[in-house]
């Protein structure tokens, strides 16, 4: 993607406590994440938190022993321990969480556009848990929560990757299928790093995540969070997530002059070596057989939209997210201000790690949340 408009020279962003209360609809989900603890001291984003929360915190680096593409790489071992330590609650909090997924959605045998919803759920618990807690601990998770988090992001990203490349959306993946993908589209590799997992745990996370399903040994996830409303958290922050997806589309789609309006640069005409009319055209068709909302759809194909017209279709999409953080909580009245700094921090998110630098531009107040 291009480089977003300076929010600074286009009138006056939105003010940091408008950025936490609306903050799923600035930052991805799983980018939130990034700006907590876990109980622990180690920050959920380890070396990609924002600067504040890195602050202070050290990195045990080492060569990294697999095969594979992660082979010869550097990478972050520090929470390894703590990970190992937690792991058999790992496996049950994903177990657990896996069956009420199933109880919502069903999906026995989920293909990859279910994975990526799924993934979604898994990355979006310590969001919640951070959203709904009380004041003075909303920086803070448990450590098997944060244990959970950071071998979940794959579950997210590799169905993403296989969906934007353009491959069949609806074929069912093994555990093998997903390990053999996460592989070679180079999921277990940052720009200057590779994935700590050893190869047994990554292959029993996805046993646990797409093999037949088992029974929890143990529930403790649903003494932080109400599964229900984990469910119903995450569905609501992926329908939006993919209108954003689909509104950056239409603005590069619809030429210079749209474009313009939050970019310095020309509108690409590819992203990832595919074309922005074929990777529009698969996200539609995500949308529609997801269920999501068709206005989506239909405003993404219209030939010329206005950022107003969008304004009120992300306000309307973000009321059922926030309404599971805060009962009652009213329909937020968007303004082409919050877009600008949704768009400045999609752009750096997906162009790079660039999640440091977004949440940083959003002024999100991470001491004292």
């Amino acid at each position: 993607m291009s480089a977003a408009h300076d929010l600074t020279g286009e009138g006056r962003p939105p003010s940091p406590e408008r950025v936490w209360e609306l903050c799923e609809f600035y930052i991805l989900g799983f980018d939130i994440a990034r700006l907590l603890y876990g109980d622990d001291g180690r920050p959920l984003g380890e070396r990609y938190a924002a600067a504040r929360v890195r602050e202070g915190v050290t990195y045990d680096m080492r060569r990294c022993p697999y095969p594979g593409s992660r082979s010869g790489y550097e990478m972050n071992v520090s929470a390894l321990r703590s990970m190992q330590a937690d792991w058999p609650e790992v496996l049950d909090g994903v177990a657990e969480i896996r069956e009420a997924f199933h109880r919502r959605h069903g999906h026995e045998e989920p293909d990859w556009r279910w994975v990526w919803v799924f993934g979604r759920v898994l990355t979006t618990l310590p969001t919640l848990y951070a959203r709904r807690s009380g004041e003075g601990s909303r920086t803070v998770v448990p450590r098997r929560v944060a244990s959970l988090y950071k071998p979940s992001l794959g579950m997210a990203m590799t169905p993403e990757y296989v969906m934007l490349a353009g491959d069949e959306g609806k074929s069912v993946p093994s555990p093998e299928d997903f390990f053999r993908e996460t592989e070679e589209r180079g999921v277990f590799l940052t720009p200057d790093a590779a994935c700590s997992g050893p190869v047994r745990h990554v292959r029993e996370f996805l046993d646990v995540c797409l093999g037949p399903r088992r029974a929890p040994r143990s529930r403790w996830v649903a003494e932080l969070v109400d599964l229900d409303d984990l469910i119903s958290y995450s569905w609501a922050n992926a329908e939006l997530e993919l209108a954003k997806y689909r509104f950056l589309l239409s603005l590069a789609l619809n030429g210079e002059a749209e474009w313009g309006r939050f970019f310095d640069t020309p509108p690409p005409s590819s992203f990832d070596d595919r074309p922005l009319d074929e990777l529009a055209a698969r996200l539609d068709a995500t949308v529609a057989d997801l269920g999501f909302s068709d206005r989506i759809v239909d405003l993404g194909r219209r030939d010329a939209t206005s950022p107003e017209d969008w304004c009120e279709l992300f306000s309307d999409l973000l009321v059922p997210v926030l309404a599971v953080v805060r009962d009652g909580s009213p329909r937020p009245v968007l303004d082409v201000a919050d877009v600008r700094l949704m768009v400045r921090h999609l752009d750096l998110s997906w162009r790079s790690s660039g999640v440091d630098t977004g949440i940083e531009l959003a002024r999100v107040p991470v001491t004292g949340l």
